[in-house]
């Protein structure tokens, strides 16, 4: 052997093993035909084997395929011709057949042997997060999924990323925890099913309005939990979802086996998604909210009130209980409007509406049927409840005033006043209480008639 190689070979033998064996990253040198010649300590670890069962083999022995074998020899020929420092990310496999990702710095050793070392590092987690974070922002701005097309997306990249077979997305009011959402291998929780809720792991992490993260429950805390006792789920990441401020539900993953501590890197995925779902929650409701609102009153609108009379129609045949509906026209209006000006009919409507609302109750659905006149509904109200109730908004409106600049007017209410029948629908139910309402315009305004 020519002395400069034997130099070369007995720093590689004897110097770079004390330089290399102790440090945190894989280390492997190969000679000019890929050979391994040294391999530290963290190599062996990482990839699974023996230091024996490396030294002299080729290094494609450390490759995921013949694609990460030819990565490996541009890496390696590139090293040998350009400064260190040269870094590739190389798809690698250990002895177990597991594959990850390898981000390889490599560099000639001097001499002019042909002799290369690589320094990897495993970036398997920092690829898997760049391609969910991608696939997220992608999910992002694909608008042409819905809302719960978007979300199984999530519990999917969710279940794949964290290597949890089960993902839930859930609502919870008071004790009662609802799936909303669920991924799961063998389809065994249904959307829809209810739990009590602190039956769940949720509702340890709901409390905290953070995430929770157990790999291995039985060896946790939570070791003696309902859900532990009855489930055996070992593994469980959880982060509650809020929506505009207030706790809504939440994202949860797990599994009946343990895995893996869960990294701070977990938890800000996990934390994201919920922020992301709660987000679009919150721009849902906004939406629906412009959807069913009257721009002018605040009121719901005339689509939204149709379909609530729909489905108290539907509730009454059901379990047989009162309904009353009425019809309700601001005399004035059209007046106010002639001699003051459509800015001073506009202002009488929103008073009538702010009155509406106040002096409602929470059940009842008051919406704007179309130019002066609105809808109300009175769940559970027989005809003595709304007469009472109709009477203390007529009152009230009436001691309100239109607030007009040019002085004091009265308001006054023409109503038409209707009760549901089993055999109604919505339209034979407001052709009566439109006759009704009829009826008291006819009669001068400022009176209630029955739609019999």
């Amino acid at each position: 052997m020519p002395r400069e190689e034997s130099v070369v070979s007995a720093t590689v033998n004897d110097v770079l093993p004390y330089v290399f064996e102790h440090m945190d990253v894989a280390v492997v040198v190969a000679d000019a035909e890929y050979r391994i010649a040294m391999v530290n300590n963290a190599a062996c670890e990482m990839f699974g084997y023996a230091r024996e069962e490396l030294l002299g083999q080729k290094a494609r022995i450390l490759c995921a395929d013949a694609r990460g074998s030819s990565l490996y020899r541009r890496a390696s020929d590139s090293a040998r011709t350009n400064p260190p420092g040269n870094v590739t990310v190389t798809r690698y496999r250990r002895k177990s057949g597991e594959r990850f990702d390898g981000e390889t710095r490599g560099g000639a050793l001097d001499g002019g042997s042909g002799q290369v070392v690589a320094l990897i590092r495993d970036v398997s987690e920092r690829i898997a997060l760049e391609r969910v974070l991608n696939r997220l922002y992608a999910l992002m701005l694909c608008r042409n999924l819905s809302f719960e097309e978007r979300v199984d997306a999530i519990l999917r990249m969710g279940c794949d990323y964290f290597g949890l077979p089960v993902g839930i997305f859930s609502r919870i009011v008071g004790a009662v925890y609802e799936v909303r959402q669920v991924v799961h291998p063998e389809e065994a929780i249904a959307r829809g099913t209810k739990l009590d809720f602190s039956d769940t792991y949720c509702s340890h992490v709901y409390k905290e309005g953070d995430v929770g993260a157990f790999h291995h429950v039985g060896q946790s805390e939570l070791k003696t939990h309902p859900c532990y006792r009855n489930l055996k789920l070992e593994a469980y990441l959880g982060a509650t979802i809020f929506v505009d401020g207030r706790r809504y539900g939440t994202l949860n993953f797990s599994s009946s086996q343990p895995a893996n501590p869960f990294s701070a890197q977990d938890r800000e995925l996990i934390r994201l998604f919920a922020d992301w779902i709660g987000y679009e929650l919150a721009h849902f409701n906004d939406l629906e909210s412009v959807a069913r609102t009257d721009p002018l009153t605040g009121l719901f609108n005339r689509r939204y009130a149709e379909s609530r009379l729909e489905a108290e129609l539907q509730r009454i045949r059901q379990f047989n209980l009162p309904l009353a509906v009425a019809l309700v026209a601001v005399d004035n209006v059209k007046a106010m409007n002639t001699d003051f000006g459509h800015k001073a009919g506009d202002n009488a409507l929103k008073l009538f509406a702010h009155k509406a609302r106040l002096l409602g109750r929470l059940t009842d659905v008051i919406g704007r049927w179309g130019g002066g006149t609105f809808l109300i509904i009175l769940p559970v109200t027989d005809e003595e409840g709304a007469l009472k109730m109709l009477g203390r908004l007529a009152k009230g409106v009436g001691s309100t005033g239109s607030g007009v600049e040019e002085g004091p007017v009265e308001l006054t209410l023409s109503i038409g006043l209707g009760l549901a029948q089993p055999v109604d629908d919505k339209y034979s139910l407001v052709q009566r209480v439109e006759e009704a309402l009829y009826r008291a315009k006819a009669s001068g305004g400022d009176c209630i008639r029955m739609g019999y």
